[in-house]
């Protein structure tokens, strides 16, 4: 017991020799220690909700309104075999104006359209997210204003 008195007697006498540096040194590590203690935590969310948003990117492609249900299907399987296309989902017209609808906070401009304005759509999400350029020149080989890679995607 004697020991852990003189060791804080001689901490005490060490402080009041050297007081200016060792309250630089106490107080440094203290924010030291409370920045690390905030920041990392903060750091792993904000990676997290990045990866999340990488994840649920996608590119949807409007159809011309007098598509066949044939080509409709060719056209599936021609953006499904791009490289790096992870999934092709057909989105109706219907779906399309309900999806609208949830995301909208004022459901009257829904309610008040007298017909369905939306298109039938393919929703293209890529293995990830680095790889949407390159799906985007798969779709137009000759650009964005050029031919799509079939004649129903409405450019």
């Amino acid at each position: 017991m004697g020991r852990i008195v003189f060791f804080f007697q001689e901490a005490l006498r060490a402080l009041k020799r050297n007081g200016a540096p060792s309250l630089a040194a106490i107080v440094t590590t203290v924010v030291t220690v409370v920045l690390l203690g905030m920041l990392i935590p903060i750091f792993q969310t904000a990676q997290g909700k990045s990866e999340e948003v990488r994840n649920q990117l996608s590119v949807q492609y409007a159809l011309y309104p007098d598509a066949t249900k044939a080509e409709i299907a060719g056209t599936k399987r021609k953006l499904e075999g791009i490289p790096h296309v992870a999934e092709v989902k057909f989105v109706g017209k219907g779906e399309a104006l309900k999806t609208l609808e949830s995301e909208l906070d004022d459901k009257r401009i829904v309610e008040e359209l007298k017909y369905n304005p939306l298109p039938n759509s393919f929703e293209v999400k890529p293995d990830d997210a680095a790889n949407l350029p390159a799906i985007q020149q798969a779709i137009y080989p000759s650009g964005a204003k050029g031919q799509p890679i079939s004649s129903i995607i409405n450019n």
